[in-house]
C-alpha cells in the first residue's frame, strides 16, 4: 500500500510541475469577446504607453515577469516577430508583472527587447481578466478588436503564435466579417 501511494504522490507531483511549466500561475478570468480595453500604463524609462497611441496596428500584449521561465522564452520570440512584423503593422507591447521594477530593468540590461515594457498596474490587471497565468498574450487586430488570447507556453508555440501574428498583418485593414 505504501509503494502505490508513492506512484500516486510522484503521478500528482509530476502533474502539477507540467501545469506550472505550461504557464507559470492559476485559473483566468478572460475578457469578454470585442473591442480591447484601452489602457494607459508607465514604461521602465517612465513614459506612458497607451493602447490608443498604436490605431491601425496589430497590437500582441504580453504579460510576463521575470521568474516566468516560459514568459522569457515567449519575450526572446517577440522580438523577432517586432523586427520581421513590425514594417507590416505589428506592434508589440510587454506588460511586466514584476513587484520589483528594478529586477525588470537588469533582466532587460541583459536581454535587450525592441518594443515597449511597461509595468503592470492594477487596473490593466483588471480590464484583461485578473492576469493570473502567463505568459498571457492577447491579440489585438488592426480595429481594435480582441482576436485571441494565449495562456500559457510549451516549446513549439511560437509557431502558433506566429500564425496569428501573420494572419493579423495580413487581413491589413480590409473589414472583418464575423465576431
Amino acid at each position: 500500500m505504501g509503494a502505490r501511494r508513492r506512484v500516486w504522490t510522484i503521478a500528482l507531483v509530476l502533474v502539477g510541475v507540467g501545469l506550472f511549466a505550461a504557464g507559470c500561475g492559476g485559473g483566468e478570468r478572460r475578457p469578454r469577446p470585442g473591442q480591447a480595453p484601452g489602457f494607459a500604463i508607465s514604461t521602465l524609462d517612465g513614459d506612458t504607453v497607451r493602447l490608443a497611441d498604436y490605431p491601425g496596428a496589430v497590437v500582441l500584449l504580453d504579460f510576463w515577469a521575470t521568474y516566468c521561465a516560459p514568459c522569457k522564452r515567449v519575450l526572446r520570440h517577440e522580438v523577432e516577430l517586432q523586427k520581421r512584423y513590425g514594417p507590416k503593422g505589428l506592434q508589440v507591447i510587454s506588460v511586466a508583472l514584476d513587484r520589483d521594477p528594478e529586477a525588470v530593468r537588469a533582466y532587460l540590461q541583459e536581454n535587450p527587447v525592441n518594443f515597449p515594457v511597461a509595468l503592470a498596474n492594477a487596473e490593466i490587471r483588471k480590464v484583461y481578466g485578473g492576469v493570473a497565468t502567463i505568459p498571457y498574450i492577447v491579440f489585438i487586430d488592426r480595429t481594435g478588436r480582441i482576436r485571441y488570447r494565449k495562456i500559457g507556453f510549451v516549446p513549439g508555440d511560437e509557431a502558433e503564435i506566429e500564425r496569428w501574428v501573420a494572419r493579423l498583418v495580413d487581413e491589413g485593414t480590409a473589414p472583418l466579417v464575423g465576431p
